[in-house]
């Protein structure tokens, strides 16, 4: 009643897969007959399918995986293309070609684009204001220092008289600059600052 599935090899060493099922007849109590039937195929048939199925098996698993790298490698080009444009804008607002980020970009990168288009304006405006302070700093000097050349051209002035002039316009230049610093510190808006709780 017992089978058995085992592999073994002919007289010749061929090897074999070999079925065995046991099999016993009683024609009364005492006396017993068994036999065993054994089945054998040749493992060398098998074996060559588990070979041609290996092979076959690497080969489509290889061109799979050359299809997937091909698929990936297209899809990440595509998804990644808004992102080398906003890379090649970069470029182009570096070159001095565009004072913005100009393309239309997926709403995905939408707000990283506006929020760097602030972030230019903003620099823009601050480099503008550091330019019109700078003038207007330059302006408000000259008549100090005009004031002070003239000091130093009068021929027969005590020297007194030319310090206590010189610490005047001096002073008076320091308050100018320091308006004009105040001024260009406190114009104008940050583009990326925290609000605060007027509460």
């Amino acid at each position: 009643g017992e089978s058995i599935y085992e592999r073994l090899k002919t007289s010749d060493g061929t090897p074999v897969l070999a079925y065995s099922l046991g099999v016993a007849w009683a024609d009364n109590e005492k006396r017993k007959g068994g036999y065993t039937f054994v089945v054998a195929e040749s493992l060398v048939r098998f074996n060559q399918q588990v070979s041609s199925f290996s092979h076959n098996l690497w080969g489509w698993l290889g061109g799979v995986t050359v299809v997937l790298l091909i698929m990936l490698t297209v899809i990440l080009r595509w998804g990644l293309a808004p992102l080398r444009r906003v890379a090649e804008d970069l470029h182009e607002i570096e070159a001095g070609g565009h004072l913005e980020l100009i393309g239309h970009y997926p709403k995905e990168l939408r707000g990283l684009t506006d929020n760097l288009n602030a972030l230019i304006r903003t620099n823009r405006e601050h480099e503008e204001r550091y330019r019109a302070s700078l003038g207007d700093l330059a302006h408000s000097l000259k008549t100090p220092l005009a004031v002070l050349r003239g000091t130093i051209e009068v021929p027969d002035q005590s020297l007194s008289a030319m310090r206590g002039a010189v610490e005047e316009q001096v002073q008076r230049m320091d308050q100018i600059v320091q308006y004009q610093l105040q001024r260009a510190a406190t114009s104008g808006r940050t583009a990326l600052m925290a609000p605060v709780d007027l509460g």
